[in-house]
């Protein structure tokens, strides 16, 4: 068997060496402009899409909850932007995709416009059974109502509409925000890699 050895001049391993690092700079470049763009578009789904344009603004969970991140692993890197784990989780995915949702034995309680805030939050965060003196008015064809009474009896004011199940629309508040700003994505990795040397 014939043997070759190539012997490589210094110019050649220092050529090698700069490729080398031009390689991981632009890699480097890459994630940071991945980072900075992903930022961006999380920014611009809260400025943009939960502030009354797609979805009202109630309590505030999910614009602080929408973040962006960059996985790497390996030559890979991934750019993610979603709901960082908490309180709007719950409801985050419901609100993008749309879908039913179902009770889970009884009834759904649907707060009606007494039991809400005028952001439209729950007066009552622990539900129908926290409201006192509530009682239920059965209608022919339609949803029992729960209420309670007012002016000393005179009066009453429905609180909340029982029902099996409900379906919400799907908004595409993420993402349909995601397609709308995926540009900012690569503005930010171009603008990176000019600077690399």
């Amino acid at each position: 068997m014939a043997q070759l050895v190539v012997k490589l001049t210094a110019e050649a391993r220092r050529e090698m060496a700069a490729a080398e690092k031009r390689g991981a700079n632009v890699q480097a470049a890459i994630v940071r402009g991945m980072e900075t763009g992903g930022q961006e578009v999380a920014n611009k789904i809260v400025t943009d899409r939960l502030t009354g344009q797609v979805l009202n603004v109630r309590t505030g969970e999910l614009r602080k909850s929408v973040e962006s991140r960059v996985l790497r692993r390996g030559a890979s890197v991934t750019s993610l932007v979603g709901v960082r784990k908490g309180p709007a989780t719950a409801y985050a995915r419901i609100l993008n995709d749309g879908g039913k949702i179902t009770a889970k034995g009884g009834a759904l309680a649907i707060p009606l416009e007494a039991a809400k805030t005028p952001g439209g939050v729950p007066r009552f965060p622990g539900g129908p059974r926290t409201v006192p003196d509530l009682f239920m008015i059965k209608r022919a064809g339609r949803p029992p109502l729960l209420a309670r009474a007012i002016r000393g009896g005179k009066a009453i004011e429905p609180m909340y509409v029982l029902k099996r199940s409900v379906t919400i629309k799907a908004t595409d508040w993420l993402s349909g925000g995601v397609r709308k700003y995926l540009g900012l994505y690569t503005d930010e990795i171009n603008e990176e890699l000019d600077g690399v040397e």
